[in-house]
């Protein structure tokens, strides 16, 4: 992992009005990320890239996944092009935040989330194909305030199409960079 002096505090700020994407410019986000999973999962997915736009989902191999990176995974499948997406796999700490879970449908999220704001980030991903970064604030079950880093990146079929998103989610305290 290369250390950088991004911090989340700048992050969260950037965030604060919408998301980032790396738009064309494969590897961009990573001036943005401090040093944690979800940056290493970035640097992963580029890795998989191999000169196409996007990886394809048989190139993710899970005994490849960094190992830092498999308690803050998670995978969701694209259902009809972008309408909804269904959660497939967490890792320890994802499933930890309880905020959804496997099998569920993120349009049926808890209220605790902003669900819209995380379909807009999905839908965006898949129809233009390209990493999305943002700073997501949530209230835990136990009632407190958490952030979350998160990474959403787009993996597709043998045929092109976007059916598989590969995110990564690194909590975080504000203030506490």
């Amino acid at each position: 992992m290369t250390t950088n002096n991004a911090s989340f505090e700048t992050l969260a700020k950037l965030c604060k009005d919408g998301y980032l994407t790396e738009g064309d410019q494969r590897g961009s986000l990573l001036q943005y990320m401090p040093d944690c999973p979800s940056r290493i999962g970035y640097e992963f997915w580029l890795s998989l890239c191999n000169g196409n736009k996007i990886p394809k989902e048989k190139d993710l191999r899970p005994e490849a996944i960094p190992p830092i990176c498999f308690e803050h995974i998670g995978f969701f499948e694209v259902i009809d092009g972008g309408a909804d997406f269904m959660a497939k796999i967490f890792g320890e700490k994802v499933s930890d935040w309880q905020v959804l879970k496997t099998k569920e449908l993120v349009s049926t999220m808890s209220e605790r989330v902003q669900v819209s704001s995380i379909l807009t980030r999905f839908r965006d991903v898949v129809e233009h194909r390209f990493a999305a970064l943002d700073v997501y604030e949530f209230v835990h079950v136990q009632g407190f305030k958490r952030h979350l880093l998160g990474l959403v990146c787009p993996l597709a079929n043998e045929a092109g199409e976007v059916t598989k998103l590969f995110a990564v989610g690194s909590p975080f305290e504000l203030g506490k960079d």
